[in-house]
């Protein structure tokens, strides 16, 4: 329950109780189906009755958001990087403008 809530890793009944399915497109469907059926088959023919896959969900809504937040972000610390280099240019004048008068 706590791994659900914190968006941790789940076990593959999770997806058979969630009636959860991957959606990956019918010409992928087969060659998903086709690599999983040579796995299963290479892992037997070892005597290796336990097979785990691996699943990463690329997410583009999330990616797009990503991006907006990354490009908001620079904005900033380029706008944050000019105040400080526009101070210091300040201070080298006010620095050098005080040894021209003393």
């Amino acid at each position: 329950e706590k791994d659900r809530k914190t968006g941790g890793v789940l076990k593959d009944q999770d997806l058979v109780t969630d009636k959860q399915r991957f959606r990956v497109g019918p010409g992928r469907r087969d060659l998903f189906s086709t690599q999983i059926k040579k796995d299963a088959e290479f892992l037997s023919s070892l005597r290796i009755m336990d097979y785990s896959l691996l699943v990463g969900i690329h997410c583009r809504d999330r990616r797009e958001q990503d991006a907006k937040e990354y490009a908001e972000e620079l904005q900033q610390r380029v706008g944050e990087l000019s105040n400080v280099t526009g101070a210091r240019d300040k201070a080298a004048a006010a620095e050098q403008g005080s040894a021209e008068n003393g």
